[in-house]
């Protein structure tokens, strides 16, 4: 399950920095012919995502602990079992959220890579 969340995760950021990129492709030409470097591009980036991603992940980690038992009681109550509480260690939750945190990051980072790619001669060529 962890393993979907992961993959759900980074095919989502996937998606949204490619159609960024592909969208603001002429203002990163333009900060990289001012004298952006690649690196503070992609640290901008980093910068206006990551905090979306501790979000979420805080949020994950606060639903996962408020809601399993509960739902875990109510869908068990039709097999029988209308009292079901199962422990939820925090270190683990706490290890999964800080690890789907890390590979969205590294998905930004590896997606952002492509900003190398852009070069200002290039844009002004294709115009």
């Amino acid at each position: 399950m962890i393993v979907v969340t992961v993959v759900v995760v980074a095919f989502v950021l996937f998606l949204m920095i490619s159609a960024l990129i592909r969208k603001q492709k002429m203002e990163f030409g333009i900060l990289k012919a001012v004298g952006f470097k690649t690196s503070r591009l992609i640290a901008q980036l980093l910068i206006s995502y990551v905090p979306a991603l501790i979000l979420g992940a805080a949020a994950g980690i606060v639903l996962g602990f408020t809601l399993v038992n509960p739902l875990l009681s109510l869908f068990l109550s039709g097999l029988g079992l209308p009292q079901a509480k199962f422990p939820i260690p925090a270190l683990p939750a706490v290890l999964i959220g800080l690890g789907i945190l890390g590979a969205g990051v590294l998905t930004i980072y590896l997606v952002a890579l492509r900003l190398k790619k852009i070069s200002p001669q290039k844009l002004i060529a294709a115009q």
